[in-house]
């Protein structure tokens, strides 16, 4: 019998760790070369920039710890006193920040809540798990503020069988959409509305994995197919509905993506291609479906790896979308998402290439934003520490 603090444990690292975990939005429209977020406060001292030194006690800050050896993962520490000080004390590690420039804007981090962590959680009793999402989610934890959710399954899920929000019997389909449903999405229900309740603000953002099996030309949901021509529509149909179902549950999706990693190829789990082209003409399909019910919902773009590997992939494919049918498609869009599982990462500095060419590109070219959806330990990966 494991102990609350063991399950605790256990479901912090399938959520965090097996799941996918970070987004981060960052505009670099003023972004110099040789600059990153990281750089962008001027390095002056006191007397330089002539400001003022704090006089008085701020407060208490919660430290949170999550080491490269994962001997800790998002574990509480003993909280530091930020205490009063004065340009005599050279034994304190000074930040000033420049307000006046702005490099980039955050709007969050928090990790996916995939079938399989739902799973885990609900196998829990009401008071570990409430204590679990208390620790992510709260204000007085740590206050993950973005939440991913598959629309049918992911690469996570419990048991082996995959499915859709709307599956047929082979030789069948469902063009109207009489049969879509969420059955299997019981789990993910009951702890987003939960999470909800800890924290109001909490955003959602949909991503699927494979249109149903239908849809694909090769009808299977495993497989790099993607969807028949005459689908796309009805695809869009689909992603507008799942939207709309989860609202009747009291959980608003404010961004959507078309498809999860849309050139990943043939996997042992539901995948599924789309062009550049063919993103376009779904996203003005959702769009404007989503305009005409009042809805909201920004159509996150791409939602795959920006490296040596992919960059051309992705430049066509955004290209696609911003540039030849920025009109209908592109103005639906707001965000574009990147992975961190190509082997660049987010910034390889012998191959001065990497994620963050992409982030730059995205702004200073198509003058949108970007957000990490994907970014955790793999095969791919440098190390735990650095991705």
């Amino acid at each position: 019998m494991k102990t609350i603090k063991q399950s605790v444990s256990l479901l912090l690292a399938m959520i965090l760790l097996l799941s996918i975990p970070l987004i981060v939005r960052k505009d670099y429209h003023n972004l110099q070369e040789n600059k990153t977020s990281s750089q962008s406060t001027p390095q002056t001292t006191p007397q330089e920039g002539n400001r003022p030194m704090p006089t008085s006690p701020i407060g208490i800050a919660q430290v949170y710890e999550t080491t490269g050896t994962k001997s800790s993962l998002l574990q509480q520490k003993s909280s530091v006193a930020i205490t009063e000080f004065d340009k005599e004390d050279n034994n304190r590690q000074t930040v000033y920040i420049n307000s006046q420039d702005r490099y980039q804007s955050f709007i969050g981090y928090g990790a996916s809540l995939t079938h399989a962590s739902a799973y885990l959680l609900m196998q829990a009793d009401e008071a570990t798990r409430t204590e679990i999402l208390h620790d992510l989610f709260s204000r007085e934890g740590a206050n993950l503020s973005v939440v991913r959710i598959p629309v049918g399954a992911s690469d996570y899920i419990p048991g082996d069988t995959y499915f859709t929000c709307d599956d047929m019997p082979s030789g069948k389909s469902d063009m109207s959409l009489e049969h879509f449903n969420l059955d299997h999405d019981t789990d993910i229900i009951a702890v987003a509305k939960q999470i909800v309740q800890i924290n109001p603000t909490v955003t959602f953002m949909a991503s699927p994995w494979s249109a149903p099996a239908w849809m694909k030309t090769n009808n299977r949901l495993v497989g790099a197919a993607g969807l028949k021509s005459n689908m796309y529509e009805v695809y869009a149909d689909y992603l507008v509905k799942f939207v709309t179902e989860y609202q009747k549950y009291g959980i608003n999706i404010q961004s959507l993506t078309l498809l999860n990693e849309p050139s990943v190829g043939n996997l042992s789990y539901p995948t599924m291609n789309m062009s550049g082209n063919e993103a376009a003409i779904i996203t003005a399909y959702v769009g404007s479906k989503f305009e005409a019910l009042g809805l909201d919902v920004d159509i996150v773009a791409w939602d795959y790896n920006y490296g040596s590997s992919y960059a051309s992939r992705a430049d066509a494919y955004l290209n696609a979308l911003y540039k030849e049918h920025a009109e209908t498609a592109g103005k639906y869009s707001n965000t574009v998402a990147f992975h961190g599982y190509d082997g660049d990462a987010y910034w390889n500095s012998s191959r001065k290439f990497g994620m963050k060419s992409g982030i730059q590109k995205v702004s200073q070219v198509y003058g949108k934003a970007s957000i990490i959806t994907e970014i955790t330990e793999s095969d791919v990966s440098f190390d735990f520490a650095n991705n």
